[in-house]
C-alpha cells in the first residue's frame, strides 16, 4: 500500500513537471525561439513517430521476438548516439552492456538466416 502511493506521487511529479513544461511552452517566456521549434517537429516526426510506426508494422512482415530485439537495439544505441553527437563518454559498464546486446542480436539473427537456409 506504501508502495502505490509512492509510485502515485512519483507519477504526479513527473506530469506536473510536463504539465509546467507545457505551460512554459505555451506562454509568452517560451525559450523555443528559432530553429529550436523547428528541430522539435523533426526529432517529433522522425525520432518518435516514423520507428513506433515501423515497429508497430514489423510484426506482419517479421516474428515478435525479432521486433522485440529492434526495441533492445534502440536501447543499446542510445548512449552511442548521444557519444557520437553529445559528446558525453559513457562508462565502461555502458559500452559493455552495449556491446554484448549488440553482439547477442547478431549471433541469434546468424542462427536464424543459418536456420532457414537448411530447410
Amino acid at each position: 500500500m506504501v508502495e502505490d502511493k509512492k509510485n502515485s506521487l512519483m507519477l504526479d511529479g513527473y506530469y506536473k513537471r510536463d504539465l509546467d513544461f507545457l505551460q512554459d511552452l505555451i506562454s509568452a517566456n517560451s525559450t523555443l525561439e528559432g530553429i529550436d521549434l523547428y528541430l522539435i517537429i523533426i526529432m517529433g516526426i522522425f525520432l518518435v513517430t516514423l520507428p513506433l510506426a515501423f515497429l508497430t508494422l514489423a510484426p506482419r512482415y517479421i516474428p515478435a521476438h525479432e521486433v522485440q530485439l529492434f526495441f533492445i537495439l534502440e536501447t543499446a544505441l542510445g548512449p552511442l548516439w548521444v557519444w557520437l553527437v553529445i559528446h558525453e563518454e559513457p562508462t565502461f559498464k555502458t559500452i559493455l552492456g552495449g556491446v554484448l546486446i549488440v553482439l547477442t542480436i547478431f549471433v541469434h539473427t546468424l542462427i536464424e538466416l543459418k536456420g532457414q537456409t537448411v530447410k
